[in-house]
């Protein structure tokens, strides 16, 4: 007779950033109902408010924006206190999409401080946390675009690769310590923060993905909980797409700046 599996344990307790919508709030969803205590944090606090008033179970909520040191700081000082088991880092912004060259500073600047920055800040603070326990797992959350280049979504691509190494690197370092870091690249998946940057039309992002559909955020949070799991107990260091087939194909059919708009512009600091 086959030996039988277990079934997957997931951690006692999560923290997961970027929790008030979209993949982020979904995660919270999904592990309150499988019994897990969650420590969920965004700097949107009428969402935080609303999420606490509907997903019921044990949930400590903080408003805190990840890209202001002061208050980072802070969420992972009672975080700490609290005590988790194991993180998922969604906190994210899309930026505005447009040509590198048309994009002003500040924009960039916020894309790169809520993706990368915050997220190393982040990461930092859940292994010196868990490192100690000798047991945890963290999952990042990456992007299709940070595999590959994508025109007008350059810095977020940018930032999303960014997150990748950073998820890589820290696996390694991390391996013989008890905690597991992994990463979920997710293709177009239908939240606020697609449908603000496609301006609803999610049928031009649909058309992208083999399986000719934009994603939904549980199809995520299914990656995300199995990588939280003992389930995935032998796995660190990866990156799975979580994208329709994406990350699969050779090239996807961007929406490409035109030469035309390219030559009106003015410069930008």
């Amino acid at each position: 007779m086959a030996p039988q599996t277990p079934p997957a344990t997931l951690p006692s307790s999560v923290l997961v950033t970027g929790a008030a919508s979209g993949i982020g709030r979904a995660t919270v969803v999904h592990l309150l109902q499988c019994g897990v205590r969650v420590i969920a944090a965004d700097r949107d606090a009428d969402g935080l408010s609303t999420l606490v008033r509907e997903s019921g179970g044990e949930i400590a909520s903080f408003v805190c924006d990840l890209a202001q040191p002061a208050a980072r700081a802070q969420l992972f000082h009672e975080a700490a206190a609290l005590g988790y088991e194991g993180a998922v880092n969604c906190a994210g912004t899309e930026g505005r999409p447009d040509a590198l060259v048309a994009q002003d500073a500040e924009t960039l600047d916020r894309v790169l401080d809520v993706n990368l920055r915050a997220t190393v800040h982040a990461l930092r603070a859940q292994l010196l946390h868990l490192l100690p326990k000798r047991r945890g797992s963290i999952v990042n959350l990456a992007s299709i675009y940070g595999l590959r280049g994508q025109p007008r979504w350059v810095v977020y691509s940018a930032s999303k690769a960014g997150v990748i190494g950073l998820t890589q690197g820290a696996a390694l370092e991390a391996a013989q310590g008890g905690v597991r870091v992994n990463a979920v690249a997710p293709g177009p998946i239908d939240t606020p923060l697609l449908r603000r940057a496609t301006h609803e039309q999610l049928q031009r992002t649909a058309a992208m993905v083999p399986m000719k559909r934009n994603g939904q955020p549980h199809e995520v949070v299914q990656a995300i909980a199995w990588l939280l799991s003992d389930a995935s107990g032998y796995v660190t260091g990866a990156v799975l797409p979580v994208d329709g087939g994406m990350a699969a194909q050779a090239a996807t059919q961007p929406e490409l700046p035109s030469t035309e708009s390219l030559s009106t512009l003015e410069p930008s600091t």
